[in-house]
């Protein structure tokens, strides 16, 4: 079996952010604002809000 992160993904991803970024005004800042809260990432992974409070909560 092959390992490791699929050849494009990262890529694909940082793209995809990007456009986001520039689309909604103020999404980077606030996903920097909640990667940095003293809960930090692991918060946004365990699942313990909706998506839509997550979306929310990104503005």
């Amino acid at each position: 079996k092959k390992r490791g992160v699929q050849t494009g993904l990262i890529r694909t991803l940082e793209s995809a952010l990007v456009w986001v970024f520039e689309q909604f005004p103020g999404t980077e800042a606030a996903l920097n604002d909640l990667l940095t809260q003293e809960s930090g990432p692991e918060s946004l992974l365990i699942g313990k809000g909706s998506e839509a409070e997550m979306a929310r909560a990104l503005g």
